[in-house]
């Protein structure tokens, strides 16, 4: 008896309850009970209904003895008890997440804030539907040509995956955006926690968990910007596969290729939308946005970065209110990098038509798809 309920307070079946399953069964056989079958039912789990489980025997050995049958049915009945504990633990971070998740909808709502994937999942920008079009922009890097996007030789890149890494930093950055909006009301205010010091006053940072998350958060979104910048990079670079090295590759280098390519140079004059995506370059991804970025990336993390600022500063308020309304406007600072990824990514492809245009397919390949 001891071993069948050593056995199941080993959770040997508690993984199947998280896969969906259900109802599961163990059949365990010693010599004191040759069979004992334990069912566990997992009821229906929704919001408002919650969770049943339920454990018995389906069967009892012929000839058990009536304290062996009362044993089995505490042991099962604890059994029970433990899966309704531990499933009931389950749901309600289940039920943490989509309430979490139903508040960051609700900012995307208040903020206007969108994604590559479209306000309503339509993956439509400026009214066009960019799913089809970027297939089209990139019809010569599929069979029969060459695969320019596998630069590097290791085959895990192509036009398909290009897509989806364009959606996924996408959403990455609209995440974080709204993360940001979420956690700033809530940052502590060194002027609200002033104390007098020596005849002065010093703005104290009780640095508290808003001001810990939104830390965090700011890194992840100047990651996110750059991945999305480096996959159009990528996205443009398809048409000139053997102009740059792969670690060359990124959203500057592939802008100056343009102005200096025999052939494609010749847009810079005529074309809107390269000259949309070189003045973003010049006058924001190289001088601020990429500049930031490594900041935090490489050098500083933004948390040390802002301890830092506020402890040099604890006694100067002009200097510190500075500071303070700088970090308040990340929210703001990051849908506006939403707004920028989206018309670049619009111009990105309306420049490809552009140069689809002008430029000579690539050579087919002998190989077969």
């Amino acid at each position: 008896m001891d071993r069948v309920l050593s056995i199941l307070n080993e959770w040997k079946i508690s993984t199947d309850v998280f896969k969906g399953t259900r109802e599961f069964k163990i059949t365990h056989r010693t010599p004191e009970i040759p069979e004992a079958i334990v069912s566990v039912t997992r009821g229906p789990i929704t919001e408002t209904e919650g969770l049943t489980l339920s454990a018995y025997a389906t069967s009892t050995p012929i000839g058990m003895r009536e304290a062996d049958e009362i044993k089995l049915k505490e042991m099962l009945d604890r059994v029970a008890s433990k899966f309704k504990t531990k499933c009931l633990k389950y749901e309600s971070g289940r039920s943490a997440i989509l309430s979490y998740h139903e508040v960051i909808l609700n900012i995307f709502s208040e903020h206007n804030l969108g994604s590559v994937s479209g306000y309503n999942r339509d993956y439509k920008i400026n009214g066009r539907e960019i799913l089809l079009w970027h297939s089209h922009a990139t019809e010569r890097t599929h069979y029969p040509y060459a695969n320019s996007f596998d630069i590097d030789g290791e085959g895990e890149r192509n036009h398909q995956t290009n897509f989806d890494d364009l959606d996924q930093y996408s959403e990455e950055l609209l995440y974080a955006t709204a993360e940001l909006y979420l956690y700033r009301p809530y940052i502590n205010d060194p002027f609200k926690d002033m104390q007098k010091f020596a005849g002065g006053e010093l703005y104290v940072n009780n640095y508290n968990l808003a001001a810990s998350r939104f830390d965090m958060i700011v890194h992840n979104a100047y990651q996110a910007c750059y991945n999305f910048w480096a996959r159009i990079a990528d996205l443009i670079n398809s048409y000139f596969p053997n102009e740059l090295r792969h670690t060359g590759v990124n959203f500057a280098t592939v802008m100056d290729l343009i102005g200096r390519h025999q052939v494609a140079e010749s847009i810079t004059t005529t074309s809107a939308h390269y000259n949309w995506l070189k003045n973003f370059q010049d006058n924001i991804y190289s001088s601020t946005l990429n500049k930031k970025r490594k900041g935090v990336v490489h050098g500083l993390t933004q948390a040390t970065r802002s301890k830092w600022d506020y402890l040099k500063n604890v006694a100067k308020e002009a200097e510190l209110r500075q500071i303070h309304e700088a970090r308040l406007g990340m929210p703001e600072y990051f849908k506006e990098q939403i707004e920028y990824s989206l018309q670049g990514f619009f111009h990105t492809l309306s420049m490809l038509d552009e140069l689809n245009a002008i430029l000579p397919l690539p050579p087919v390949v002998a190989t077969t798809p």
